[in-house]
């Protein structure tokens, strides 16, 4: 059943995007982030912005005529760098994505003096104002080198924008210990709207999504509405897109599974 699962396209970036639309859809996905770097640039000069508007608005029909959605346009806006956000509003209404991915800022948070955070926590509130004008939503990035490096200080960045507009992604960084990053997830929960879901060892080695069951069983659980999230495959190992059929599978049975326990949980609770 394709509900809320679906990919992210640069874990496919030598692939075109009609390539990795027909193995997502053959895949049993419902959805696709488009990464702003190599499928759909954003319009970056007068010269080639009118030609990303127009692939952008062809990737999202060719992707929504395959029966699957956009979910998102993963760009590589960062705060501070001075970037033209609109260029990225424009070509996410021609994709017919509903949310921008975007980074916050350039540094970890304890490398981040506190006037560059709260510039960077004013572009982010006044982004996020724009994004609402044409009724869209940023999500930032759970990852390292970034404000939202841990779960406290993208937690402080959520309260410091407040804005409705403004949310998070969620993924795990492996490095830190699973307890960690469980907790760090229970601290961050209400403002993430999507989840990339990969498995990695602690030093970076990519490895099946069936080898981390113990601990996506877990995170997922902590997911009071799962089904109301995206959750989207990325970083498989070698890259190889022949393994595609087997991570959604998997990553359709950590949904099912984890969503049913959380009902069963609803309605004993009811019960009670």
């Amino acid at each position: 059943m394709r509900t809320n699962t679906g990919l992210v396209s640069v874990t496919f970036r030598r692939l075109s995007p009609d390539d990795i639309i027909a193995r997502a859809a053959a895949a049993g996905l419902c959805c696709i982030e488009w990464g702003s770097d190599v499928h759909v640039p954003a319009g970056n000069s007068n010269s080639n912005k009118n030609s990303n508007l127009e692939n952008a608005r062809r990737v999202g029909e060719a992707t929504r005529a395959a029966g699957l959605s956009v979910s998102s346009y993963g760009t590589y806006y960062r705060l501070g760098q001075g970037q033209c956000f609109r260029e990225y509003l424009d070509t996410a209404q021609a994709l017919g994505a509903p949310l921008l991915r975007l980074w916050a800022g350039t540094r970890g948070s304890a490398a981040t003096d506190p006037d560059t955070r709260r510039r960077w926590v004013e572009e982010a509130r006044r982004i996020a104002g724009e994004a609402a004008d044409r009724g869209l939503t940023v999500a930032f990035e759970y990852h390292p080198g970034t404000l939202t490096d841990s779960a406290a200080s993208a937690l402080r960045l959520m309260e410091e924008v407040d804005h409705p507009a403004a949310r998070l992604y969620w993924q795990p960084d492996f490095s830190k210990p699973e307890e960690e990053l469980l907790a760090g997830l229970d601290t961050v929960l209400p403002f993430v709207e999507m989840v990339h879901v990969f498995t990695w060892r602690p030093d970076g080695t990519r490895l099946p999504l069936s080898c981390g069951q113990d601990f996506w069983m877990r995170a997922l659980g902590r997911f009071p509405n799962l089904e109301k999230k995206k959750l989207l495959l990325e970083f498989l190992p070698g890259d190889d897109p022949a393994l595609l059929p087997r991570e959604a599978e998997t990553l359709r049975r950590y949904r099912d599974t984890a969503g049913n326990f959380l009902k069963e949980v609803s309605h004993t609770l009811q019960e009670l």
